[in-house]
């Protein structure tokens, strides 16, 4: 990937421009609207930059100067169908250095605040930007979101969240690391499941013979970095046999109950800071093909696949592996809601690249509590809906089915804006039903499928 700063003559500079404006306005009322065009783009205070791929464009992102001290982040984008390549990460790394460089103290930068636009959220935050209020000519408007970042710091925002593994409590990760790594390789079909735990202990003393104290083995517990607990762990090793020290992440994981709270990414922003003192340019992992939600997480980070493992069964004596290896992107996603555990279901099924969620109401899982006007419930079904989808690496952009459940049909016409809100870009099939619901309260049920890829073609 090639970075360099453009002057907007090339066609396909202006075609992405377009896009940019077009899915803008199609988001976001006029008003609302502050992408730059062109001959904005081409002002003296405004520095703009392209990524390549050869003759591929790759995304553009621009930087414009406010005053002395400050900046503002413009013109972000990567074209729809070549995102996920880490060329938003490194346009926005650009950016920030080269403000930092100019001697600017602050770079802000205004996003939308719809659905569309949570990966981009996601982005900034992880490069510590945080919300703010309105800045410069901006005024408050519920459909945009305020980001800054303090450039003076000399520590990211979510520094102190990887605290170096204690003793006491590598005692307690050790057991759990063999039991997790033995059924994750059972799920890929690797190994059978009788013996698997005994082929993990064996693993994880070959690795770490020494323990913490392992040469090239850093452990790190992952804590909340406002009340110290710990909520995740991470295990990173140094390897030089090449003679070019490089990085491998063995295992993150974070536990259940603080998952999709942006743990990981965060872990995974500062583990980028103690490689880097550690004179490492690269950093590679492994993931597991049915772990969706955490191949999306290190897609938008700007990890790359590099290659495949692939295999087919040929005998009978292979059919249980065959099997298990379709069945190792079967994955289950709770909410912790009362319900699934009382019912005895899943908030959502992972199938190979299929998502199906459960029917869901407008009830606040965390609290079990449910507002009483039917458009704030559709509203709290489609946080649920997208949360799950979240958690299975998909957006609400995958939907491709959804069906509304409302006892009063009277009641449906004044959800549509929210809807449309969600769903207006992606256009699902759609199905209204009219029926009764499990709680008096409930007033509407939503419940999609969605799919994350489209199968690929047969070979010929």
């Amino acid at each position: 990937m090639k970075i360099e700063i453009d002057d907007l003559s090339r066609p396909q500079i202006g075609a992405l421009l377009e896009e940019h404006l077009a899915s803008m306005r199609r988001i976001s009322p006029p008003e609302s609207v502050h992408a730059l065009d062109v001959d904005k783009l081409r002002r003296p205070e405004v520095t703009f930059w392209s990524a390549w791929d050869d003759a591929t464009l790759l995304g553009c992102g621009a930087l414009k100067t406010l005053d002395a001290s400050h900046g503002e982040v413009k013109s972000m984008r990567t074209p729809e169908r070549l995102r996920r390549r880490g060329a938003g990460r490194a346009l926005l790394a650009t950016i920030v250095e080269t403000a930092r460089a100019r001697g600017l103290r602050r770079l802000s930068l205004e996003t939308g605040s719809q659905p569309a636009f949570d990966p981009a959220h996601r982005l900034y935050e992880s490069f510590g930007f945080v919300r703010c209020g309105p800045f410069g000519d901006y005024t408050d408007d519920p459909n945009s979101v305020f980001m800054t970042l303090d450039l003076t710091r000399s520590e990211p925002a979510c520094a102190d969240v990887l605290v170096p593994m204690s003793a006491a409590f590598y005692e307690t990760f050790l057991p759990m690391a063999v039991e997790s790594y033995a059924r994750q390789n059972v799920s890929a079909g690797r190994w059978p499941a009788a013996g698997a735990v005994e082929l993990s202990r064996a693993e994880h003393a070959r690795i770490l013979p020494a323990g913490l104290a392992t040469p090239g083995m850093h452990l790190y517990e992952i804590r909340d970095p406002s009340g110290g607990a710990t909520v995740g762990t991470l295990w990173f090793a140094v390897q030089t046999a090449t003679g070019t020290p490089t990085g491998y992440v063995f295992n993150i994981e974070v536990d259940a109950a603080h998952r999709r709270a942006g743990y990981a990414r965060r872990a995974f922003v500062e583990l980028e800071a103690i490689a880097r003192g550690l004179g490492i340019e690269a950093i590679g992992l492994n993931v597991f093909a049915f772990n969706a939600a955490a191949r999306a997480l290190y897609e938008e980070l700007g990890y790359e696949v590099l290659g495949l493992t692939m295999r087919k069964a040929i005998g009978r004596g292979h059919v249980d592996a065959f099997d298990r290896r379709f069945a190792m992107a079967r994955r289950l996603i709770s909410s912790g809601s009362s319900f699934e555990r009382d019912i005895g279901y899943s908030r959502a099924v992972v199938d190979d690249e299929w998502i199906f969620v459960s029917g869901t109401t407008g009830f606040d899982y965390a609290a079990m509590t449910i507002a009483d006007d039917v458009v704030k419930q559709a509203e709290q079904c489609m946080k649920n809906i997208a949360a799950a989808l979240a958690e299975a690496g998909a957006t609400m952009a995958d939907v491709v089915r959804v069906r509304y459940i409302l006892p009063d049909a009277g009641d449906f016409a004044s959800c549509w804006p929210v809807l449309r809100r969600w769903l207006g870009e992606v256009r699902p099939a759609a199905t209204m039903i009219s029926a009764g619901l499990a709680d008096p309260r409930m007033k509407i049920e939503i419940e999609v499928t969605a799919r994350t890829k489209a199968a690929p073609p047969a070979d010929r």
